[in-house]
């Protein structure tokens, strides 16, 4: 899996790293010379599909795939996005090359991964690509996932059965792809609407946006949610909670990530230059 150059702008952003720059005979990251900044490139290139899901905050599903398969067997999926008439099928027919292999599940998953990132409309490979598929970097002797990652922010459900093969093979749906990836927040919008933000990014993204917008009020309440109304006056003050907040969210993110706020030439205190703190 891959982020995107945008989202990993975005992540350097959060972070205060320095712009990285292009990549030259001198320095194959850019300029990206520092060692914690080498460690981010390192991290955001590394990504697992579930890890992915949790930063940009795209719906994830998984099939697990169990026991021992043959030549033959037949994994039937369909994927279905939020909206449309109907699945669409993929399937997978077991090789003898595949059972023969050292880790025999994990590589039908992967060449059962790639059926579907070729299929025309669904996978990244074929036209369309609603999907990226792929499978963890490790799994045990006796299963292994097949991963979806949506390209979009539209839920997508997942189906799965195994034909023509032993009783021994089989495969369950253990993440569907119909709900949003953990860290989620809500926010109430001064016309009483709700709007939600899921993962590290969107979330971050939008409190950045909101740290100038001061001259609205804005308040914390119990279910962690964010209330922007407007106010008569300017509120200096809420500039303070407002860096805060999202600064917190910096914090996961940069947690997440292994490396912290790297903060070259940044300050710590809050947006005026003050230690602040958030009361809830």
């Amino acid at each position: 899996m891959a982020l995107s150059q945008r989202e990993k702008v975005d992540i350097r952003r959060h972070l205060d790293v320095a712009f990285a720059g292009v990549p030259s005979q001198d320095y194959a990251l850019g300029i990206r010379t520092f060692t914690r900044a080498g460690q981010l490139e390192y991290y955001m290139n590394n990504l697992q599909t579930t890890e992915e899901s949790v930063l940009t905050g795209r719906p994830f599903g998984s099939i697990r795939l169990y026991g021992v398969a043959t030549a033959g067997a037949v994994i039937n999926m369909g994927v279905q996005l939020a909206g449309a008439s109907s699945p669409t099928p993929i399937t997978y027919t077991v090789t003898s090359t595949d059972v023969t292999s050292p880790l025999p599940l994990q590589t039908i998953a992967l060449n059962a991964a790639n059926v579907i990132n070729s299929t025309p409309g669904l996978g990244v490979v074929g036209s369309g690509g609603q999907f990226i598929a792929g499978t963890p970097p490790q799994s045990g002797p006796n299963f292994s996932e097949i991963m979806f990652l949506a390209q979009g922010f539209t839920t997508f459900t997942i189906s799965v059965s195994i034909t023509s093969g032993p009783t021994t093979f089989s495969a369950a749906i253990i993440d569907n792809g119909d709900v949003y990836p953990n860290p989620q927040v809500s926010f109430q919008n001064p016309d009483g609407t709700t709007t939600s933000y899921y993962g590290y990014l969107p979330i971050c993204n939008f409190l950045e946006g909101e740290i100038a917008i001061s001259s609205q009020d804005l308040s914390l309440v119990s279910a962690g949610g964010l209330s922007t109304q407007a106010a008569a006056r300017f509120r200096p003050d809420q500039i303070d909670q407002r860096y805060a907040l999202y600064r917190l969210y910096c914090q996961r993110l940069g947690k997440v990530m292994s490396t912290g706020i790297i903060s070259y030439g940044y300050p710590h205190g809050g947006a005026m230059g003050q230690s602040i703190g958030i009361v809830v």
